[in-house]
C-alpha cells in the first residue's frame, strides 16, 4: 500500500491550513515529491523522512512550486557527516536545470553529499522508468516551463496538474486516474489556471476516481460555489488541506 500526503495545499498566498505546493508520495521506503514551494522544508520534516526522498519532480518554476528547493539541499549538505543518503535527483522542465546549474556555481557547499543530479523531463506517451515507478509528462497551458505529471505506483495512476488551464490533453492525460491533484484557482475566467467550471468538467470527463482540490485563492463567492461542487461531488471530492493523507 502507498500512501499520497498533501505537503503544502495552497498557492502564493499561503494561509494557516494551506501553503505553498508540496505533495509527496510513500511506498515502502521510498518517498517521492512533487513540487516544493517556499516554506515547504518544515512540513516536509513533519511529514516525510527526508533520507527517503530519492526523487523530486517540479511542475514549473514558479517561487510557490519550486523556491523550497535550496533550503531543502542545503538542509540535506548541512546533514552529510550524519547520514546515509548519497543522491537525490530532481526532474522537470530545462529552466530547473539552468537554476540548479547556477546554484551549483554560487555555492560550495554543493559540492557535498549527497549529490544531487537533474533530469530534464521526457514527454513520452510509453512514460519513463524510475527505479519501477512510471512517470509521464504534459505541457500545460499555464507558463513557458509548466507540466503536469502522472505516476503509476502500485498499479494506480496518480494525477497532478500543476498550474493548468482547463484542455482537452489534459483530459486525456488524467484518464481514469485513481486521485487526481487538480488545482483550482479561481471562481471563473481562470486563464493559465482551473476554475471551478473546468474544475468540475476535468472531473466528469476523465472519469478520475478521487479529485482533490488544492492551489485556491479564495475569491469572495468561491466558498459557495465549492459547497454546491462538494454537494454534487459527494465522496469523490477532497478539500485540501496541509497534513491530509491519502492510502491508495
Amino acid at each position: 500500500m502507498a500512501e499520497l500526503i498533501l505537503i503544502g495545499t495552497g498557492c502564493g498566498i499561503p494561509y494557516k491550513k494551506n501553503g505553498p505546493p508540496c505533495f509527496a508520495i510513500k511506498e515502502k521506503e521510498r518517498t517521492l515529491i512533487v513540487d516544493i514551494g517556499y516554506d515547504s522544508l518544515y512540513k516536509i520534516l513533519k511529514y516525510v523522512n527526508v533520507n527517503s526522498i530519492q526523487d523530486i519532480f517540479i511542475t514549473h518554476t514558479h517561487p510557490d512550486h519550486f523556491w523550497g528547493v535550496i533550503p531543502l539541499c542545503f538542509y540535506l549538505k548541512c546533514l552529510s557527516k550524519s547520514t546515509q543518503k548519497s543522491f537525490l535527483r530532481i526532474f522537470g522542465h530545462e529552466r530547473v536545470g539552468f537554476f540548479l546549474s547556477f546554484l551549483k556555481d554560487y555555492y560550495s557547499w554543493f559540492e557535498r553529499k549527497p549529490e544531487i543530479n537533474f533530469f530534464k523531463v521526457e514527454i513520452c506517451e510509453s512514460g519513463i522508468e524510475v527505479d519501477g515507478i512510471y512517470y509521464y509528462a504534459l505541457k500545460t497551458e499555464h507558463s513557458e516551463d509548466s507540466l503536469a505529471y502522472k505516476f503509476v505506483v502500485s498499479n494506480k495512476k496518480i494525477v497532478f496538474t500543476g498550474d493548468a488551464e482547463y484542455n482537452s490533453d489534459l483530459v486525456k492525460f488524467a484518464k481514469d486516474a485513481y486521485i487526481l491533484v487538480s488545482e483550482c484557482s479561481f471562481l471563473d475566467n481562470g486563464k493559465g489556471h482551473m476554475d471551478i467550471r473546468g474544475f468540475r468538467k476535468l472531473f466528469f470527463e476523465s472519469g478520475t476516481e478521487k479529485i482533490v482540490l488544492v492551489h485556491n485563492y479564495r475569491e469572495n463567492g468561491f466558498d459557495k460555489a465549492l459547497f454546491k461542487l462538494k454537494d454534487e461531488l459527494k465522496e469523490s471530492l477532497i478539500i485540501g488541506e496541509d497534513g491530509l493523507k491519502i492510502n491508495f
